[in-house]
């Protein structure tokens, strides 16, 4: 029982990280600077119809050189354990085990690192 909790933990902690990525990189293809509006409001309109269906794999990469790219790694490790657990291949062992604590801690980190470099940016309640 224990174990399906934790599952189920992780799983959940990957999605609430997964919408901070994919709004994060989504309001930052909408703020660009000294682009004619028309531009801006295509390419807004754009990503808010296409982002859902990019690979988070891609959108992760997106932050190194800004996160460090072993933190990058980890994200990538919980990600693959979510799905193993959300797919459950009984043939195919996860290649990792995550557990929620350390799940947490490096999702958050990330997080962190990212709001702290954004204009008048932490994250809320921190």
């Amino acid at each position: 029982m224990q174990r399906r909790l934790d599952d189920a933990t992780v799983i959940n902690l990957w999605v609430v990280f997964e919408r901070f990525v994919i709004e994060h990189v989504a309001a930052s293809c909408s703020t660009q600077a000294n682009r004619p509006e028309r531009f801006a409001d295509l390419l807004r309109e754009k990503t808010s119809h296409e982002i859902e269906r990019w690979r988070v794999d891609e959108l992760l990469d997106l932050y190194k050189g800004w996160v460090d790219p072993s933190r990058i790694g980890t994200a990538k490790q919980v990600k693959a354990y979510r799905d193993w657990v959300a797919h459950r291949n009984p043939r195919k062992p996860p290649s990792a085990v995550i557990v929620p604590d350390p799940a947490f801690h490096a999702l958050v980190g990330i997080m962190r690192t990212v709001e702290v470099h954004e204009p008048g940016g932490s994250l809320s309640g921190s």
